[in-house]
């Protein structure tokens, strides 16, 4: 039984960076620096909420995520890094919340739907209980839509342990919903979907968390620059100032 879900667009499981952004983004473009927390702030925010199951822990762990990341940016050596790394932090992080069990009323794979379904609340619910990799390889899996390698960096395990823990979720879930497992996967991806931030609620989050983090560093680099041409001036004052007892 398929359930009417509201519904929010801009959804996609794709993550790229190319090359120029991704460089101008070490250098501390404001610019470039926005664009590359704005990259993957929907895919954060989407697995951080999956994942914890209520807004209050969803938006907690997505800024402590997205303020880990920019203080990795010196880190990171290529435009590949940063999926891999806000993939695999993501789900790390979220386990801290693994043992929150939240009421129907108030979980965000539910709280989507209108009216739902005896059957789909029980499904959700049995989601919460699955143990922690067989649920992440799920709501990875189907939802987010991510391809057998990445599952396996994700959940920093390889891909035939991934491939066994989304077995056992979709096992054990099966036991609860029998026949209609593939109804109730489509109905959660549907829900899942919902969770991609609004552009007017993401746009200014990331703006504040580029700026927090770019000035200081920008303050730090120009005052290592000033002391060091004024440590040359001195330098050459004092040469010029004692030139004559330099001579042999």
């Amino acid at each position: 039984m398929e359930v009417n879900i509201h519904r929010q667009p801009g959804y996609t499981a794709a993550m790229s960076l190319d090359e120029q952004t991704f460089v101008r983004a070490r250098n501390l473009n404001p610019a470039a620096v926005e664009m590359l927390l704005g990259e993957f702030h929907p895919v954060v925010h989407r697995l951080t909420h999956a994942l914890t199951g209520t807004d209050a822990a969803g938006r907690k762990a997505t800024g402590m995520i997205l303020r880990r990341g920019l203080e990795h940016l010196p880190k990171w050596k290529s435009p590949d890094q940063p999926q891999r790394w806000f993939l695999h932090h993501t789900i790390l992080l979220t386990r801290r919340f693994a043992r929150r069990d939240p009421t129907p009323a108030d979980d965000v794979l539910v709280r989507p739907m209108i009216d739902p379904p005896p059957q789909y609340t029980a499904f959700v619910r049995a989601l919460r209980k699955l143990a922690t990799q067989p649920r992440e390889a799920l709501i990875l899996s189907d939802c987010e839509k991510l391809d057998p390698r990445q599952l396996a960096v994700a959940m920093d395990c390889s891909t035939e342990a991934a491939a066994n823990h989304l077995v056992t979720a979709r096992r054990e879930l099966g036991t609860v919903v029998g026949g209609d497992l593939n109804i109730m996967l489509a109905n959660l991806t549907r829900a899942y979907q919902t969770l991609t931030p609004k552009e007017q609620l993401a746009i200014p989050l990331v703006r504040k968390l580029s700026r927090r983090f770019i000035w200081p560093r920008k303050i730090w680099i120009w005052t290592k620059a000033l002391l060091t041409v004024a440590a040359l001036v001195v330098l050459a004052y004092l040469i010029w100032r004692f030139r004559g007892e330099l001579e042999f």
